[in-house]
């Protein structure tokens, strides 16, 4: 990717500090106020090699579907990137780049929508799992497009052959892939945003990877082997999907693993990297595309064993032997890709991109802190999020450097933060100096809403926008954030939101 607009990005940012030092003039918008390398190791289980090459004819092909009268059209919505995809706990909903135009794309039906994985910004598609019966029944992929909000597809994920009885207890292998399918990550996009590879139950009791081409509208089944497959990944070059094999999926104390496994995308061969010996192993993300980053879990310990694998040699470095509270990987722009955040009993590291060795940034201890998770990389705003033990919560760039702190103590509540360059975007409810703030290098801390408010966002023209309750907010760049007005509003409690199409419209923004 070119990275001169993401230059441009950044001075534009600071310009925008500096223009909000100078005209935020309002009184009442604003306040008073060397570690050692880690070690490399041979992997501690010996790789089972196994080479399968499968057949299309495996997979029924797609369905062609008409969409249902609870998925309604995105009337109104821009005809171009980006999109402002938004998650609550009872619909999926879309909005312009400014909020506007916020609209119902479909009804959930099934758990909760994990975003990082339905929204494909490259191919303007999201892919959403739904059923018409219950959780372990007539499951199905819906896939959607942007800017009209059709359904242009179903795939479905089972058969009546392949679903558990309704008697059915947790062990036996039709519910288990029901499990597989509906209860752990199981689709992702490529990287082009050609393909879904997803985890079905379509011709046997148990659960399967298959890719879907959008072009060809064919199905591939890519695995084959006798346990539960789930949790497919991608490698960033789009040429690999990497994904889990267990027996079951337990009652709460840890699964009974089988395999690591690495398929061609082609769906030409699949090969056993692994046995693993944990009750659950965690994909964290890819460092490059041979190496990604696994944690294993335990009862005893939870995460733990944060390591470097590498597919193709099968060397695996261990960065942490005991417990990890905390893991997440840079994704996206060249120059930030790989970056590994974790934090452990010891304090916070950063392994840098392409760096060896880890680095130690701060002796806090990491926690979730009743957050979905300790540390997270944040792709729009080019930020790491930290939630410390003691609540406080902080940014950092990729390679560890820039830490940025809140602009109060927290005590209590909820908080929640974004960037855009050098602006940080932050908002609060349940405590005191609720509402929402902006904050940057050379900046007077600024509330732009008084009030509680979560989940910030920015949009490619600096403007920021949040929640308030189901309402949508927001205060642009150009009046210096000071007309915080709401925009939309939705039902349902907000769960995740995402950019679609963000990058892209970057690129041209600043390409002109």
């Amino acid at each position: 990717m070119n990275h001169k607009p993401r230059q441009k990005k950044v001075i534009f940012s600071i310009l925008s500090a500096m223009l909000i030092v100078a005209c935020m003039c309002s009184p009442a918008s604003l306040l008073p106020a060397n570690t050692p390398p880690p070690e490399v190791s041979a992997p501690k289980t010996e790789p089972t090699p196994a080479e399968f090459s499968p057949t299309q004819t495996d997979a029924p092909p797609a369905e062609a579907f008409i969409p249902s009268p609870t998925v309604s059209e995105a009337q109104g919505l821009q005809a171009e990137v980006p999109w402002l995809i938004i998650s609550t706990d009872d619909a999926l909903w879309a909005a312009n780049m400014d909020g506007s135009n916020l609209v119902k794309l479909t009804d959930k039906t099934t758990s909760e929508i994990d975003l990082q994985r339905a929204v494909s910004s490259t191919a303007h598609k999201i892919a959403v799992l739904t059923t018409v019966q219950d959780a372990y029944h007539m499951l199905s992929l819906l896939i959607i497009s942007l800017p009209e909000g059709n359904v242009i597809q179903r795939i479905n994920l089972t058969t009546p052959d392949t679903e558990p009885s309704l008697d059915a207890s947790p062990g036996e292998s039709s519910l288990e892939a029901m499990r597989a399918v509906a209860e752990q990550p199981s689709f992702t996009w490529s990287p082009d945003g050609r393909r879904l590879a997803f985890t079905a139950a379509l011709d046997s009791p148990n659960a399967d990877i298959y890719v879907y081409d959008l072009q060809s509208q064919e199905i591939r089944k890519v695995s084959d082997d006798e346990g539960q497959d789930y949790l497919p990944t991608w490698s960033p070059d789009g040429k690999s999907i990497l994904f889990l094999e267990a027996e079951g999926f337990g009652t709460g104390a840890g699964f009974a693993m089988s395999g690591i496994w690495l398929a061609a995308a082609d769906g030409s061969s699949t090969r056993k990297l692994a046995t693993p010996t944990s009750s659950g192993e965690q994909l964290i993300g890819w460092r490059d595309d041979e190496t990604v980053v696994l944690t294993s879990w335990s009862p005893a310990f939870g995460p733990s064993q944060l390591r470097l694998y590498n597919i193709r040699t099968q060397k695996q470095t261990i960065l942490v032997d005991g417990a990890v509270s905390g893991a997440a990987v840079a994704s996206g722009i060249e120059a930030d890709s790989g970056a590994v955040l974790y934090g452990t009993e010891n304090g916070l590291f950063v392994l840098p991109p392409a760096a060896t060795a880890p680095q130690k940034l701060s002796d806090e201890l990491v926690s979730s802190y009743g957050y979905p998770a300790a540390i997270r990389w944040q792709e729009d705003g080019r930020i790491f999020i930290v939630h410390f033990e003691d609540g406080v919560i902080a940014t950092y760039m990729a390679d560890g450097s820039q830490r940025t702190d809140p602009p109060f103590n927290l005590s209590g509540g909820t908080l929640d933060v974004s960037s855009f360059g050098l602006i940080w975007g932050w908002t609060n409810k349940g405590a005191e100096n609720e509402g929402a703030w902006i904050s940057g290098p050379g900046m007077t801390d600024a509330q732009v809403w008084s009030g509680p408010a979560s989940n910030p966002m920015w949009n490619v023209d600096n403007d920021l926008l949040f929640f308030v309750g189901q309402d949508l907010y927001k205060a642009t760049f150009n009046s210096y954030y000071s007309d915080a007005t709401m925009v939309g509003s939705l039902t349902g409690n907000v769960r995740d939101m995402a950019w679609m199409g963000f990058n892209e419209a970057l690129d041209k923004k600043y390409s002109q």
